[in-house]
């Protein structure tokens, strides 16, 4: 099989504001826009979210990426925009997400969500607290955002490829998800089998934040030694190894990693990526 190429340059986010920085959008726009794709990041085929319908949004509805010149325009016009692009799945639920994220970005009251991708500057769990605001209502500032798998995800961008200074990354998460808890039960880092993803994420987690500690993470500079930078190897080794492995019963190594896996052994040569 032809996977998706392995290296930072390589994530789908992080070539996608490549090409916005080549067009050239500022460092706030592709955060701004990085923001909002993020909250549509559930469920989704990462490649079709990050690379095959952004470029269609931005060029065609530009101003639809930018949160104060969403809130001057229609719900209607909102929805059309992310329909017509591909980047909306859930039509009515993604566009009133979008819209109310872009409301809290373009409010007059400053938060460290607005200051982190507007100044690009911040600190991570005043970050990660903030996410979770709400109106006096109750209702989310920040819908899709805050949750335990998009939120360090979305701040780790941030950081990578967005370019934001963040102190504190020690205090992320690896975001767990089906692929990240795949490759941590193949490793034999923790054994969960068999039980809610909920109420081992935790569990997970800290196991993964000793072995950060104790070993380092190699990564970009911004984010080196922290689980951030764990992150999208534990996703990619999940989707491209793991994933593919359990299907067939065996290893198949893509990497040296994988000589720690608990899956038997395949007398298959290693594989090509």
């Amino acid at each position: 099989m032809t996977a998706e190429k392995p290296g930072w340059e390589n994530l789908p986010e992080t070539l996608l504001v490549s090409e916005l920085r080549r067009s050239g959008e500022s460092a706030r726009f592709a955060r701004g826009f990085v923001t909002l794709l993020a909250a549509m990041d559930r469920a989704r085929n990462a490649h079709r979210l990050w690379r095959v319908y952004p470029p269609r949004l931005h060029a065609e509805n530009r101003w639809a990426c930018i949160p104060a010149e969403v809130v001057t325009r229609s719900l209607i016009d909102l929805s059309d925009a992310l329909i017509s692009s591909g980047v909306s799945q859930r039509h009515l639920v993604d566009s009133a997400a979008w819209r109310r994220i872009a409301e809290s970005l373009a409010s007059t009251r400053e938060s460290p969500v607005q200051r982190l991708i507007f100044s690009g500057t911040g600190s991570a769990e005043e970050i990660l607290t903030a996410l979770k605001a709400t109106t006096p209502a109750g209702s989310a500032q920040f819908p899709f955002l805050s949750g335990p798998k998009v939120g360090p995800m979305w701040l780790r961008m941030m950081a990578v490829p967005g370019g934001a200074r963040i102190s504190g990354l020690r205090f992320i998460p690896v975001a767990v998800d089906v692929q990240v808890r795949r490759v941590t039960e193949n490793l034999g880092v923790t054994n969960t089998r068999g039980r809610d993803i909920a109420l081992v994420r935790t569990a997970i987690q800290d196991e993964w934040r000793i072995r950060a500690r104790g070993e380092g993470v190699d990564g970009p500079s911004a984010i080196r030694n922290t689980c951030a930078a764990l992150d999208p190897a534990l996703w990619y080794f999940g989707r491209v190894g793991c994933s593919v492995c359990e299907g067939i019963g065996h290893r198949v190594p893509i990497s040296t990693v994988c000589t720690g896996c608990r899956l038997p052994a395949s007398s298959t040569r290693r594989r090509q990526l």
